[in-house]
């Protein structure tokens, strides 16, 4: 039985499509629910605040966001938000990027 923990339909539904439609996708059949229970899956947002929360950690912490850019962006967010308010992405803009495009090992190094 397939389910996805926590997606709203229309992400699992596009999820199910990728994996069904990627050859080289290994598993196919993903209970996310077992997997997030046995630490195989990330936490997501809110499951993030709750964490940081209880671990004790201030309102007043900041959040460095490291990747990219998040699935469903700020909706997926406002969670974590409600909690932790001070959020700062250490992505560099297309413009502070532009004179490193052509450097490989230095885009990597800013990565």
């Amino acid at each position: 039985m397939h389910r996805t923990h926590d997606l709203f339909p229309i992400e699992a539904d596009e999820l199910r499509a990728i994996r069904e439609n990627t050859a080289n996708w290994k598993v196919k059949e993903i209970d996310s629910k077992e997997l997030t229970s046995n630490g195989y899956c990330s936490l997501n947002p809110k499951e993030v605040g709750v964490f940081l929360t209880a671990l004790g950690y201030p309102s007043s912490t900041s959040i460095y966001i490291a990747a990219g850019e998040i699935y469903d962006g700020d909706a997926c967010m406002v969670d974590l938000q409600s909690y932790y308010p001070i959020m700062m992405s250490k992505l560099a803009s297309v413009e502070k990027l532009e004179p490193f495009v052509n450097h490989a090992s230095q885009m990597a190094a800013l990565n």
